[in-house]
């Protein structure tokens, strides 16, 4: 039966990947497949490091496997391509030209596709010849795993629609809260599925009987404290509370705490937490470094600031500001960074009920 597992920060996502690849007394032949080439690098590592390595999983990204296993092979059985030979990938970090017509729309003048097409153009390939792929693709792999489900969007959801009703054993891992980067910035498909509107689609699919849909509502990296704060930044009829399992030892600095100015050099000096910030426009006081919401994905860290945006101040103060729901998943992520504390930077603290910090022995 598929199986799609939806966890917080810090659920042991990756590690029920690891566990069930790990399972090598039946002889499978598994794909592990991920968004990031950071994420893969782990996955391999972790891999390797368990019983896993006696069966070693195929390990690719999203990119990779959409090109070697559905695009290069039946890309002729798309019309406007027919002739074409598919070579690899153009990246494209903007926006493509709005003119780009025929053949020129999906690939570029040395036959790559640009990413932002590549989504598109594997599910018109299902659609012409998908019977094919999916005949091939079972008799490669018995078993496939994708981590970071949540990064995919649009057309890619075709995809694993084809997945999902294929002979292989599909397993889905992800967090919709975490849902920063995107394998599609400009697909229009499937929008009502876009951002937290995902958590919809897992549902549809359990209930036409595609999958079997597992929850878990425990961390295993933050505190109660960190916990509770990131919790607050969805409505608990979304993601029900998620309990921390995490004992902070005697003597540990812990816990959400705002750091106005004139303490920030001693709060940076004692806790070396590390920085988080919008984006490059985001003033920085006390350090000349931080990393964006969008790139700490996947860390942990002892101690975390966050350098907020205003609208999140605001939601922080009064709890009424409709927040949208990337700068509530920005700020899901850089909260859950933390194991031990997080420290918000604000000029006042005046009108917030989060405790302020000050330098003292006791905190």
């Amino acid at each position: 039966m598929n199986i799609a597992i939806l966890a917080p920060a810090g659920g042991r996502k990756t590690q029920k990947i690891i566990d069930m690849c790990a399972d090598v007394a039946v002889p499978k032949k598994r794909a592990v497949i991920t968004f990031t080439t950071s994420a893969q690098k782990i996955l391999i590592y972790r891999l390797l490091a368990s019983a896993a390595r006696g069966q070693m999983p195929t390990v690719t990204g999203w990119y990779a496997f959409l090109l070697d296993h559905v695009v290069r092979p039946y890309a002729p059985s798309v019309r406007k391509l027919q002739g074409a030979r598919v070579k690899g990938l153009a990246w494209v970090d903007g926006t493509l030209p709005n003119n780009l017509s025929g053949l020129d729309y999906y690939l570029n003048g040395v036959g790559d596709v640009y990413s932002e097409r590549l989504g598109l153009l594997a599910s018109k390939v299902l659609k012409a010849d998908g019977a094919a792929v999916i005949d091939r693709l079972e008799r490669i792999f018995d078993e496939i795993y994708i981590d970071e489900v949540q990064d995919l969007r649009g057309n890619d959801l075709d995809v694993l629609d084809a997945l999902l009703c294929s002979k292989i054993r599909v397993v889905l891992v992800g967090d919709v809260r975490q849902r920063l980067l995107s394998t599609s910035k400009s697909s229009k498909k499937y929008e009502k599925y876009d951002g937290l509107g995902l958590t919809d689609w897992f549902h549809e699919m359990a209930k036409k009987g595609l999958l079997n849909l597992q929850t878990i509502q425990e961390t295993w990296r933050c505190c109660p404290e960190v916990t509770q704060f990131a919790d607050q930044m969805f409505t608990s009829d979304r993601f029900p509370p998620t309990e921390s399992k995490v004992v902070v030892p005697d003597g540990m600095h812990h816990g959400v705490w705002l750091v106005e100015k004139p303490h920030i050099d001693e709060y940076i000096r004692r806790f070396h937490p590390a920085c988080y910030r919008d984006s490059v426009r985001t003033k920085l006081v006390g350090t000349d470094s931080a990393t964006n919401f969008g790139l700490c994905k996947g860390a942990t860290e002892d101690h975390v600031l966050i350098f907020p945006t205003g609208t999140m101040k605001k939601f922080w103060k009064d709890k009424t500001n409709d927040l949208a729901d990337k700068s509530r998943m920005n700020a899901y992520v850089a909260i859950t960074r933390a194991r031990w504390s997080v420290g918000i930077y604000v000029d006042s603290a005046k009108g917030y009920d989060i405790p302020v910090w000050r330098p003292s022995w006791n905190n």
